[in-house]
């Protein structure tokens, strides 16, 4: 492998280089960069999604259809029903904070489903509820800013919302994944250091959440911290979600389980993940 400071070959297993003393986060030979653009952030399951505060009976249909609508997508199983539930659910409600709430769920869901132009108007609706200069304004101003491409405002944006609310688990969870650097927009701002500081606090204030352990997860996985990403992707969804598969079997060759690596790489691509070259000829070396 080649140390990336200074290009020099180098051993395996090493963890500073030789040459020019750089440490060496990750030692997988093969390419693990994550793939570019906004499809990835939907891999990694970028949504922050809320549940609604129930005004009244817990029958209310909004309420209803508004949980139904996060169920569906923290199994990532079917997009397009979990936008037709926070449709039905904003149809459903009154009050200024939960028709924000739904807003912000729905463009999401959009977003997840690459109906980037759809979420970004649902996101400006939100926007124009939410009462200027407070946190919830700026995290949807943020995640406008990244839809439009544009990463220094939406981290200056993330940064006022951290700033008001440290403890919000939405504005955590953004911010965490905002550095993982998934984003065109935000590909020059990567920091996993910091991913990892958002992305634990996430995880801390809601640890159930299928999303919230996916994108921990992927922080300890880009800071090399292979076993404890292992323990995170363990703990969700498998057997419909290829890309947690895929990091898991990424995690295991790092760790030279080469077994297991081939197991969870090859369940991914049972499922449709489209692999890198340098992972497809690992597999195919053993057939």
């Amino acid at each position: 492998m080649k140390c990336a400071n200074c290009q020099n070959e180098i051993q395996d297993n090493i963890t500073r280089c030789t040459y020019c003393g750089q440490e060496i986060k990750s030692q997988i030979p093969m390419d693990t960069n994550k793939p570019k653009g906004k499809k990835w952030a939907s891999l990694v399951y970028i949504v922050f999604l809320i549940g609604m505060a129930v005004y009244g009976s817990v029958q209310n249909k909004g309420a209803q259809k508004n949980e139904e609508g996060i169920d569906i997508l923290d199994t990532g199983s079917n997009y397009n029903q979990a936008i037709d539930n926070f449709s039905q659910a904003f149809n459903n409600v009154k009050n200024d904070e939960d028709k924000i709430t739904i807003l912000k769920n729905w463009a999401y869901a959009l977003w997840m489903n690459e109906q980037y132009p759809e979420a970004k108007q649902k996101f400006n609706e939100a926007l124009f509820l939410a009462q200027p200069d407070s946190a919830d304004y700026y995290l949807i101003s943020a995640e406008i800013a990244l839809l439009d491409q544009n990463g220094k405002a939406a981290e200056e944006d993330y940064l006022k919302a951290i700033a008001q609310e440290p403890d919000n688990y939405q504005i955590n969870t953004s911010l965490g994944v905002f550095y993982l650097g998934i984003d065109e927009a935000s590909k020059d701002f990567v920091d996993y250091e910091k991913s990892l500081l958002y992305t634990k606090k996430a995880y801390d204030a809601k640890p159930g959440i299928e999303m919230t352990k996916e994108n921990l997860a992927n922080s300890y996985f880009y800071l090399g911290q292979y076993q404890q990403a292992i323990d995170l992707f363990k703990q969700t969804t498998l057997d419909n979600k290829p890309f947690n598969n895929y990091m898991l079997g990424l995690c295991y060759y790092a760790l030279k389980d080469e077994d297991n690596a081939r197991t969870y790489l090859q369940k991914a691509v049972d499922m449709g993940y489209e692999p890198e070259p340098e992972v497809r000829e690992f597999l195919e070396d053993k057939k």
